[in-house]
């Protein structure tokens, strides 16, 4: 067994993507801030109040991360590597009777949640949250597992308020107790992304659980423990927390900052704080020298990254499939999970339009509930850099031509800006269509309009070369695309000869 959390940590410190922090950090304070600001993985040595515990966060920050946990060498082959990963399709868990998650064992009151160094997320958050913790249950009447991330309230770390933002999970529930019975749960904390990125698949799966492509995201066999409880965790996560989900027992939930960086909460909330399901725990198992895995809901961090990865990849393949020129697909965390950002050489009018129509009513994943604007820009654009998008957006938008709006479609119930709709688990919301992209000039005197001024050098030396203790955000660069790669047609004769 190869890749795990602590293989990932060795690979983003070897790739100059890893920040060791010795001070000492007090997760209740800390955490958020530091997770929040940092462009790179983080690994805490010295937890207050913990000894012996290490903290680590910003696995899946952005791009560059992304590359660090897919192993490939450039941006673009992120998503074409999970794309290809996923049409490799699921394969049978590798089950082992015994993991690295199993060494120590806490049971009964030792069970108890406030002994891990659980990080308070934002300002006004209720308390300590879990939002790292890959949640897994099993259908009673297929036997197939499913996963979801639960955000789990400490409170007295035994019996916690809990929102299941999925679905299939939330019916699985349902199925348990509608027979009065109490749902089994299992929630791994600790792992590569390969784990990470596998349970956040949002594909049509029916005959298998997320879990069953790990093994092709991976690279390699994932091994998988059945806990106490019957529900199968990933047995080379850091922590396994195991319990039960009991049947008519609620209690109050929140506020938690969410992922769109707001309090807004369910339809039947108040002040932040709803009625939510219970996870009881019953038993905790994890790895000697364990390393508790932070995953802040901060807009600048990863919590949304891992969500719209893997639906990056399947729309790329879409657009793909569809005979278009994509190149590239973001869905940034600084969009709330609400903008997409495509990438592309559209090659006559309508391709981009087409583009971001299959973007925003695509039915075969959670995007078209999640994406309210959809942007397509061409490969000179960095569609890391919020930036260049927006330099996109102002200089070649003609807001009275391709802006297109489509109204009343259902949101996220967590969308603050959308309508709230009486007795309806969801919002309603409009959304927008903007083609920032410029089609292939049909002359010398287009061309001079839509291409790029790139400053003398650029691509040939950097400032790094004459500063020495110069760091630049890795977010912020740009790629270097020559004139014919941004529009696919070379220049005419009235191009001047520049030495």
């Amino acid at each position: 067994m190869g890749k795990d959390l602590r293989s990932f940590l060795a690979d983003a410190e070897k790739s100059d993507k890893l920040y060791r922090i010795t001070r000492e950090v007090d997760p209740t304070e800390h955490m958020g801030v530091l997770a929040d600001e940092s462009d790179r993985a983080l690994l805490v040595e010295n937890v207050t109040g913990f000894e012996g515990w290490k903290i680590a966060a910003n696995f899946n920050q952005n791009r560059d991360m992304e590359m660090v946990g897919m192993g490939v060498d450039s941006r673009e082959d992120v998503i074409k590597k999970l794309a290809a990963c996923i049409d490799e399709g699921p394969k049978p868990l590798k089950m082992v009777d015994k993991g690295p998650c199993q060494e120590i064992i806490w049971e009964g009151e030792d069970a108890n949640l406030n002994k891990l160094p659980i990080a308070v997320h934002s300002e006004l958050d209720g308390g300590k949250y879990i939002g790292s913790g890959v949640g897994v249950v099993v259908d009673p009447e297929t036997g197939h597992h499913n996963t979801t991330w639960p955000r789990i309230q400490v409170g007295d770390g035994k019996t916690c308020g809990f929102l299941i933002y999925s679905r299939h999970v939330s019916e699985i529930c349902a199925k348990y107790h509608s027979k009065g019975a109490a749902m089994p749960m299992s929630v791994s904390i600790g792992h590569h992304p390969a784990i990470d990125i596998t349970a956040s698949l949002s594909i049509h799966h029916p005959d298998c659980g997320e879990l069953a492509y790990a093994g092709s995201i991976a690279g390699e066999d994932m091994e998988f423990v059945m806990c106490a409880n019957g529900v199968p965790a990933t047995a080379h996560a850091e922590i396994v927390i195991e319990g039960e989900v009991p049947a008519g027992v609620l209690q109050d939930e929140g506020p938690f900052g969410n992922y769109m960086g707001t309090y807004a909460a369910g339809p039947m909330a108040r002040d932040g704080v709803q009625k939510a399901l219970v996870f009881k725990i019953n038993r905790i198992t994890m790895r000697k020298n364990p390393v508790y895995r932070h995953l802040n809901s901060t807009i600048w961090t990863e919590h949304q990254r891992l969500c719209m990865l893997p639906i990056e990849a399947k729309l790329y393949t879409a657009i793909k499939e569809m005979g278009m020129h994509v190149h590239d697909i973001y869905i940034p965390s600084w969009g709330g999970c609400g903008l997409t950002i495509i990438q592309m050489t559209p090659r006559g009018p309508g391709e981009a339009e087409q583009a971001m129509l299959k973007a925003t009513m695509w039915e075969d994943t959670t995007l078209g509930f999640m994406s309210h604007t959809v942007v397509a820009v061409n490969r000179d654009v960095n569609i890391y850099d919020a930036r260049d998008v927006m330099w996109a957006i102002s200089v070649r938008t003609d807001w009275g031509q391709p802006v297109q709006q489509i109204f009343n479609t259902p949101a996220s119930p967590l969308r603050a800006g959308a309508a709230r709709v009486k007795g309806l688990p969801y919002r309603l919301s409009g959304k927008a269509m903007i083609n920032a992209s410029v089609l292939p000039p049909q002359d010398d005197f287009v061309w001079w309009d839509i291409n790029r001024a790139w400053p003398k050098g650029y691509g040939s030396f950097s400032l790094a070369d004459f500063v020495d203790n110069y760091h630049s955000s890795e977010t912020r660069k740009v790629r270097n695309v020559s004139h014919e790669e941004m529009v696919a047609i070379k220049p005419g004769k009235y191009k001047p000869e520049v030495e």
